[in-house]
């Protein structure tokens, strides 16, 4: 991969955990990104854990490596599920959209990856 896309996918990361800590979304979630995970177990009390060499594609059969994956349960689940109703789950659509040209596909209701270019 190429540090401009490194860069992005870090800039996403960062975007991510900075709207699960604003909507209260992170427990028991996984950020994938650059062969890193930000793991926020509940187990060690919701603190995010960096783990190296680590892929998305190890975990769930619907990532993509090169981008930003996600697995999650409690407060992402339920949001991007449209539990909340649409309004976070939109709120979440709009910062992909509008910052980095992208937009989320769900592998399964757990599971997510980032896609970039143009959105619909």
């Amino acid at each position: 991969m190429n540090k401009k896309n490194e860069m992005r996918n870090l800039k996403v990361a960062k975007a991510i955990e900075a709207f699960g800590k604003s909507h209260d979304l992170l427990g028991d979630t996984c950020i994938y990104f650059n062969g890193i995970r930000w793991n926020y177990s509940t187990c060690h009390g919701g603190k995010r854990k960096e783990e190296t060499d680590m892929k998305a594609s190890d975990y769930f059969d619907y990532a993509n490596d090169e981008s930003v994956c996600m697995s999650f349960e409690g407060g992402f689940y339920d949001a991007l599920n449209m539990h909340y109703g649409c309004a976070t789950h939109d709120a979440f659509l709009k910062i992909l959209n509008e910052k980095f040209n992208a937009y989320f596909e769900l592998g399964n209701a757990w599971n997510l990856t980032v896609v970039f270019g143009e959105v619909c």
